[in-house]
């Protein structure tokens, strides 16, 4: 009867030692390298609208140039050397007092500003009318259009030369409605650095002057 005790007791304590929580699950592992799982991030996704230009507005400009009070334009000084060895011609804005514009009646000033632009502090000599004593050499022709529902007010200059009329540079650009003080400077400024860029270029293609000729005497007999 004791070994049938200690028998017993051993079976009892053997139970009591038996785990019998589940087994973790089984994981594959990878046989080749760069098989399992792989994190990945979701793709970025735009909410509706974003990135989307209203195709009922103009596009903007080539570039984003904001203007500021103290910044230069990158073209100007490229165009006032080159201007000065052209001999430094004379040039006048025409179509700056243009009334007809259909803007706010603030915003009449575009073709000041645009003048001023093109003036470079003072280093351009310009003359605001044709007349006996100012007789321009380059000739800035500045057409405005803001007539009708269209969404922009279209801006277009061409500069050439006053007595053989060859074409120097171009210009265009629409600026949006409703104009403001920031968007006349914007984009007057963005209509004169495409039309530097065209004249300084114009000008540094220019052929050499001719040489001047010289009569020769025969001498006396």
């Amino acid at each position: 009867m004791f070994r049938s005790m200690i028998c017993g007791a051993m079976i009892a304590a053997m139970c009591g030692c038996v785990d019998n929580s589940p087994p973790p699950p089984r994981v594959g592992v990878p046989r080749d390298p760069g098989e399992g799982l792989v994190r990945q991030t979701e793709p970025h996704k735009p909410m509706p609208g974003a990135g989307m230009s209203d195709p009922s507005q103009p596009p903007p400009p080539a570039f984003d140039d904001v203007p500021l009070v103290d910044q230069e334009m990158p073209e100007k000084r490229a165009f006032i050397e080159a201007y000065n060895a052209v001999g430094r011609p004379t040039i006048i804005v025409e179509g700056v007092n243009q009334s007809d514009l259909n803007i706010n009646p603030g915003d009449r000033a575009v073709g000041l500003v645009f003048a001023d632009w093109m003036r470079c502090d003072g280093a351009i000599t310009m003359v605001t009318a044709r007349g006996d004593r100012a007789q321009p050499d380059v000739v800035i022709e500045l057409v405005i259009n803001g007539e009708g529902d269209r969404p922009a007010v279209n801006m277009s200059a061409r500069a050439y030369n006053a007595r053989d009329n060859v074409l120097l540079g171009q210009a265009m650009v629409d600026m949006p409605k409703p104009t403001d003080r920031g968007g006349i400077n914007r984009y007057t400024r963005f209509l004169a650095r495409k039309l530097m860029s065209d004249m300084t270029r114009s000008w540094a293609n220019l052929p050499p002057p001719r040489p001047v000729e010289t009569q020769t005497t025969q001498p006396s007999r």
